[in-house]
């Protein structure tokens, strides 16, 4: 029974007319509409439409209204505020008749010129009261009429607006015209004018009125665009000439008040009838001449509650209905085609059945519509498909369950069917009990015919209908992100390699499937990944389907990440969202059309994804379509989609369903002009002619702006003049000047730029339509931001014309003050170059004073112990003072060479010799040198003998201060090595020679290279410096070069090596085959200068051997020149002598022996004086050793240095011999006083020392010795009990050796640390046997000594009596 119910109902279908819902939006003063009466409406030549009320004049963008009334001390305003008719010339003027007159709107200016009616002035407008519209003559003039039964014809100059011209008003009289009704104009242009239902034919030639029919009765009249009139009398008819041609057979009026408006394009005839408040629409594509239609079967829309007063149908198509007082409806007809049906219900499935009939299926609801989608659902077809699950298979035959009625399983599947609607046939499959558990609906027929039913947590039904055999195949395959038992198979799709697609909730399964095969189903998933870009974009997929060009890529439609374009190949995924331009990210549901669009459903509307933007990964096209384009809502529901066989698309979703042609939707749609509609400057409204001045015309033709610096915060609004859906509108702007390319701001239509700097700019704009068409037209506006005035072209003349007055004044005073101008140069100059000079003397005389200091103070020391001990010192003290008299000689004789080189008074004198041999010598005198500090010189020749022309003295000078300074600066060791070569000079007799110096010494840093060869210029001007010198040697070395013509360069480090230093001497000599034996090869002073430092070596160590005493204080000399050593040690003969090289052996000297007083230079390697005595004084073992200093520094910042480092005493070179000794008499006193001082302090003067007194102002406590007497003193105190203490565990305690204790003891308080550790626990004893409680043995074991009676002689020994009698003789003298 239910299986004919089912074929009955199938096989119904009627065929009606197209019932999609025909959609309006409202606009009211809630939008900004002035007034709800409207009483005329147009839409001018540039897009803009234009509303007449009872209220004003307003003209509407799409987005805002802007409104015109009049002002009473604005004569540029409306006349009145009622605006009855409206119309716009062949000119593009606008006229606007109202109760007060004409008023034609002047688009440049935004404001208007009146023509009203002036009683002194005949060409004036008999009455200001027009009823009738508006007529242009094809001459250009136009036909009013006014109340008072006149004609008037009104010419408008062609500059009436721009020069305010007066119009020229010619009125006829027509006495036999009276109750005109209507004014209208034919395609042929003739005028037509019905006064008493009579009907008059104007004639423009004469101008005159000719009867052309009697007994014409209609109100008003409707030109379509091809210009065929039609009437509203009682039939609607076509009026030609004079005749007329009814639409309808039957009055539908009765007699009420009409407006009407005829749709040729679309043969639909839209009629208000006003008494009735009714709004009908009829289709009139049947209609024919003498043919009329019956209205009652030709009617398809009826709308009651609205009173339309005006009809208008622009250039898009939309149709607007002004009413009586509730504003405008708008009527966007492109709506239709989107075809919105089965309102108020919301749909889950679509399915297409047999019979081109559609099935909507809802939540326990249903809705059959037929081919012209209107509804025929029946009861039957509610109850029969209530909760029945089906799909339509590939041979139209449907599939479905089949429940139990009755039993323990009622409501269970117990079966599939399948029904073919052709015949009625039904053929059951039985399942049993637990794969009907697991299924829940069919959803697919595969192109194998077999049919897939899905179900929860991964689980699939396939049925081979050929063998009724079935097959459970799983996709919940994931182990690491398993389907959970309720999870649903969201979306089934089979591509065109017949690979089927599972969508689910936790993402995509490709599942490659053979029905008779006996392995396992492969499943491979495909899932989110945070840190692939390239995979799924979000889990919860929706549907799929095949690129209609490349069954290699996969869309894949998801609820959250978008539309992804799988490539099967690669495996990897493209994501398009709302950043490429995407409509919404849920996507519900996705079809293909024809020409291979992508169209889908999401949660904001439909989009279609152009195909051909399909393969690229950038720069996507989309079409978006919302509810204000026709669709059901912006919200639609899962699984609702399919595509019909006729290539329609339908979508469902919360409010019913679309079904639509896509190639119709995607037709070219309307491309509208777009303006610049606003513009506010500091967020103010700029119009023209107001007070900012920005302005003279409307900003809607304006070609450009000039704003000053203040006016720095613009924002220009735009509007595209698409009325189908505004919001949908796109906009793309940019600011030539400021804006690299154009900014794409979507449905946003402002911009705005905030302190422009002062300039010419060029704004643009473009616009599209409500589809996503772009305009061609971009408007352009000219902005030219004005600099302040202190940047104006007459603001910098005025700059100029100042700077050029400065400037004649300051040459006219420079004119007249030149002499003394010249004279202050002068002074000036002359200033500078004695601080020069006196910079210079000043870096001289600091480089050299070190180096005459050193030398005098050996001369003179050695002079006066020559003269004071002649045998003693004859012999060893001339060599010195002649030694450093030498080099005194030589520095002066450098400084006087350098002098004598730059005032171009040193000459050469050249000699024939052989250059080679002459180097090999010099390098050969300087070997033993260079052996004594361990260093070795090579000489390398490319030949044996080159007989030259050369100065020998001045090449000695050059080589000798190279050889100097290598020797220096290498370590020990190191090489020097010493090369020569040369090469003829081509077309002469010359040889360049090139002589290189190279070294492995410390090298020169890169920055000081530039330098290297400036007059005084040494690497390291530190105290610690190894080397002495006053950096003048490099600077003679170059000069001399430069006197033979040669050139000198410096490597550092050589080619090839990572240390070191690299001199190279390029000189140019003349050949010469002679030997002149009178040159001098090897000077007698360079030997003898090479000799001594060869052979004098002191042996430092070794000083004073005979002073042996150990009473006699040890002094330690840190001085790291040899004679100044010999001379200081002559000095101290009465002491002995240690003596350190440098700072750090002077350190590790001071640290090993504890001298008695130390003796330091300054300036010498390694460790400089300075930083030794802060180091010695920090140090607990040598803090209390006093410290003179010794050096050439005088200057008083180096003075205040050291004794700031804790020096005692600072003595400059060269200095007097007993000044020294008595500085040293004087320190060991005082060092002797500090010591009776602590030994004081702590308790352990000897008897005989008792009866000295000290001096306390010579006492200086020092507090860190004083802190280490008392240190000691607490470490033995707290060791009393221990009678194994000793010295050597003093010593650990201390981090001192026995010796170090020893001298450091000895040096404070002039005792061995076992002497104090005795005195120390006597004088305990001496306490405690004041107690005499305590017996004679307990008191020696709490002083350290378990023997009782060595005690009591250790305390005797001490104190020359026992203890007892000790204690005897302390308590009388207690008792006296």
């Amino acid at each position: 029974m239910k299986v004919n119910l089912l074929f009955t109902l199938l096989l119904c279908s009627l065929l009606k007319p197209l019932h999609a819902q025909l959609k309006y939006d409202w606009l009211t003063t809630s939008q900004g509409l002035s007034q709800g009466y409207i009483h005329d409406i147009i839409q001018d030549r540039d897009g803009f439409m234009w509303f007449g009320t009872k209220d004003g004049l307003n003209r509407y963008d799409g987005y805002t209204f802007k409104e015109y009334t009049y002002n009473i001390y604005d004569p540029n305003s409306i006349s009145n505020n009622t605006v009855h008719h409206l119309y716009e010339d062949s000119k593009g003027r606008i006229w606007a008749i109202t109760d007060n007159g004409i008023n034609i709107y002047d688009k440049n200016k935004d404001n208007f010129r009146r023509i009203m009616h002036d009683p002194k002035n005949e060409n004036s407008l008999a009455d200001d009261k027009i009823s009738l519209p508006i007529i242009e003559l094809n001459d250009g003039r136009f036909l009013v009429m006014p109340e008072e039964e006149s004609i008037h014809l009104i010419t408008l100059p062609d500059e009436f607006l721009a020069k305010d011209l007066a119009p020229e008003i010619v009125r006829l009289k027509t006495p036999e015209v009276h109750n005109a009704t209507h004014l209208f104009k034919d395609k042929h242009g003739k005028v037509w004018l019905l006064a008493d239902n009579i009907l008059y034919e104007f004639i423009p030639g004469n101008s005159s009125l000719i009867m052309r029919k009697e007994k014409v009765n209609f109100g008003q009249t409707y030109t379509e665009a091809t210009g065929e009139v039609w009437t509203n009398d009682m039939f609607f008819s076509k009026i030609e000439d004079t005749e007329l041609y009814p639409l309808f057979s039957k009055h539908i009026a009765n007699g009420h008040g009409t407006f009407f408006l005829l749709e040729a394009d679309k043969n639909r005839l839209w009629l208000g009838i006003t008494d009735s408040a009714k709004l009908e629409i009829y289709d009139t594509k049947n209609w024919t001449k003498g043919k009329p239609l019956d209205p009652e079967k030709c009617r398809l829309y009826s709308f009651s509650n609205i009173t339309p007063t005006k009809f208008y149908k622009d250039r898009t198509g939309i149709v607007w209905v002004g009413t009586n007082g509730y504003g405008v409806r708008k009527y966007t007809t492109d709506t239709e085609q989107f075809n919105h049906i089965g309102s108020g219900f919301s749909v889950r499935k679509i399915v297409e059945l047999p019979n081109n009939q559609t099935y909507a299926v809802g939540w326990g609801e249903i809705k059959k519509f037929d081919a012209n989608l209107k509804l025929i659902t029946t009861e039957k077809d509610k109850l029969f498909f209530k909760n029945y699950e089906f799909i339509v298979g590939n041979d139209q035959t449907i599939w479905g369950f089949r429940k139990k009625r009755s039993g323990l399983n009622e409501g269970l599947v117990d079966a599939i069917e399948n029904i073919n609607p052709a015949t009625g046939a039904v053929k059951s499959y039985k399942i049993n009990a637990a794969i009907a558990k697991l299924i829940t609906e069919p959803k697919m027929e595969d192109s194998k015919g077999y049919i897939w039913f899905v179900g929860f947590g991964g689980n699939m039904y396939v049925l081979n209908p050929e063998t009724a055999e079935g097959k459970i195949v799983s996709i919940n395959t994931d182990l690491i992100n398993p389907m959970l038992k309720g999870a649903q198979i969201t979306a089934l799709y089979e591509d065109a390699d017949g690979t089927i697609w599972a969508g689910t909730e936790t993402g995509l399964a490709k599942v490659n499937f053979e029905f008779n095969a006996p392995a396992k189903t492969q499943v491979r998933w495909y899932n989110t990944n945070p840190d692939d870009i390239k995979a799924l974009s979000y889990s919860h997929v929706s549907s799929m389907m095949d690129d209609a060009a490349d069954k290699n890529i996969l869309w894949v439609a998801t609820k959250g990440g978008g539309l992804n374009r799988l490539d099967k190949r690669s495996n990897t995924f493209l994501h398009i969202t709302t950043k490429e331009g995407l409509c919404n990210n849920v996507v519900y549901g996705i079809l293909s059309d024809a020409e291979g669009n992508i169209w889908g459903s999401t949660n904001n509307g439909i989009f279609c994804l152009l195909k051909n933007a399909n393969k690229v990964s950038s720069g996507w096209q989309f079409r978006h379509f919302t509810k204000a384009a026709g669709l059901q809502e912006d919200e639609f529901n899962t699984n609702a989609y399919t595509k019909l066989k006729n290539g329609y698309l339908a979508f469902g979703g919360v409010n019913g369903l679309n079904i639509f042609d896509p190639a119709v939707v995607l037709q070219k749609g309307f491309i509208p002009n777009v303006f610049i509609t606003k513009i506010l400057l500091g967020n103010k409204e700029i119009l023209p002619d107001d007070e900012s001045g920005v302005m003279q015309q409307s900003i809607e033709f304006v070609q450009g702006i000039t704003l000053n610096y203040k006016q720095d915060i613009v924002t220009l609004e735009f509007s595209s003049l698409d009325f189908t859906a505004p919001g949908q509108n796109k906009y793309r702007y940019k600011l030539e000047g400021v804006d690299d390319g154009w900014v794409e701001s979507g449905n946003r239509r402002t911009a705005t730029y905030v302190h422009l700097p002062s300039g010419n700019y060029t704004f643009k704009v473009q616009g599209s339509n409500s589809k996503g068409e772009w305009s061609s037209k971009i408007v352009e506006l000219d902005v030219v931001i004005l600099p302040p005035w202190w940047q104006t072209w007459w603001a910098y003349t005025l700059y100029i014309l100042i700077v050029a007055i400065g400037i004649g004044s300051y040459f006219k005073f420079r004119l007249n003050k030149a002499k003394l101008q010249a004279q202050l140069n002068f002074e000036q100059q002359e200033a500078i170059r004695i601080k020069e000079l006196d910079a210079v003397k000043t870096q001289l005389y600091t480089n050299i004073t070190h180096e005459f200091r050193t030398p005098l103070t050996v001369i003179l020391g050695m002079a006066n112990q020559v003269k004071n001990e002649p045998d003693k010192f004859l012999d060893k003290g001339v060599d010195m003072i002649l030694r450093n008299g030498e080099n005194l000689l030589k520095l002066v004789n450098e400084m006087l060479d350098l002098s004598k080189l730059e005032s171009g008074k040193m000459i050469l004198n050249l000699r024939n010799g052989d250059f080679i041999a002459y180097l090999r010598y010099i390098v050969e005198s300087f070997q033993s040198l260079a052996s004594a500090q361990q260093k070795q010189f090579h000489f390398l020749a490319n030949a044996d003998v080159l007989q030259v022309e050369f100065d020998a003295e001045k090449t000695r000078q050059i080589i000798t201060n190279l050889f100097s300074n290598a020797l220096k600066f290498t370590p020990e060791n190191g090489n020097i090595y010493v090369s020569v070569s040369y090469q003829p000079i081509s077309n002469s007799n010359m040889v360049e020679v090139e002589i290189k110096v190279k070294d492995t010494g410390i090298g020169i840093p890169e920055n000081q290279i530039p330098h290297i060869f400036d007059r005084f210029t040494q690497l390291d001007n530190s105290h610690t410096r190894k080397a002495e010198g006053t950096g003048i040697g490099l600077a003679l070395t170059k000069e001399l070069i430069k006197l033979m013509n040669g050139t000198i360069g410096v490597k550092s480090p050589p080619v090839g090596a990572n240390k070191g230093t690299e001199f190279i001497i390029r000189i140019p000599m003349t050949k010469s085959d002679l030997i002149d034996s009178s040159q001098t090869i090897i000077p007698a002073q360079d030997e003898k200068n090479v000799k001594a430092h060869t052979d004098e070596k002191i042996q430092i160590h070794h000083l004073n051997e005979t002073i042996s005493h150990s009473n006699v204080p040890i002094i330690l000399l840190v001085e790291d020149n040899e004679d100044v050593v010999g001379y200081t040690a002559g000095c101290l003969t009465d002491y002995r002598l240690l003596v350190g090289r440098d700072g750090r052996e002077g350190f590790d000297i001071a640290i090993e022996k504890i001298p008695d007083i130390i003796i330091t230079d300054v300036m010498m390697p390694y460790v400089d004086g300075f930083e030794m005595v802060k180091k010695l004084r920090l140090d607990e073992r040598t803090s209390h050793i006093p410290v003179i200093i010794l050096t050439a520094k005088a200057d008083i910042q180096s003075k205040l240095e050291g004794l700031e480092s804790g020096a005692d005493v600072y003595l400059q070179k060269p200095f007097h011999k007993e000044e020294l000794l008595l500085r040293i008499k004087k320190l060991l006193e005082l060092r002797k006083n500090l010591q009776q001082y602590y030994r004081k302090q702590i308790g352990i003067l000897s008897p005989n020392e008792t009866h000295k007194k000290e001096n306390p102002e010579t006492i200086i406590e020092e507090k860190a010795e004083h802190e280490f007497v008392i240190k000691v003193r607490e470490i033995i105190e707290a060791n009393f009990n221990n009678y194994t203490f000793s010295v050597e565990q003093l010593c650990k305690l201390l981090f001192m050796s026995h010796s170090q204790l020893h001298r450091k003891l000895y040096a404070l308080i002039d005792c061995s640390p076992n002497k104090f550790i005795r005195i120390v626990r006597l004088n305990k004893s001496k306490e405690l046997l004041t107690n005499h409680s305590l017996s004679i043995a307990t008191v020696a074991l709490e002083c350290g000594y378990n023997d009782p009676g060595y005690f009591t002689r250790v305390f005797k020994q001490e104190f020359g009596i026992t203890p007892q009698e000790w204690r005897q003789s302390s308590s009388e003298f207690n008792s006296k």
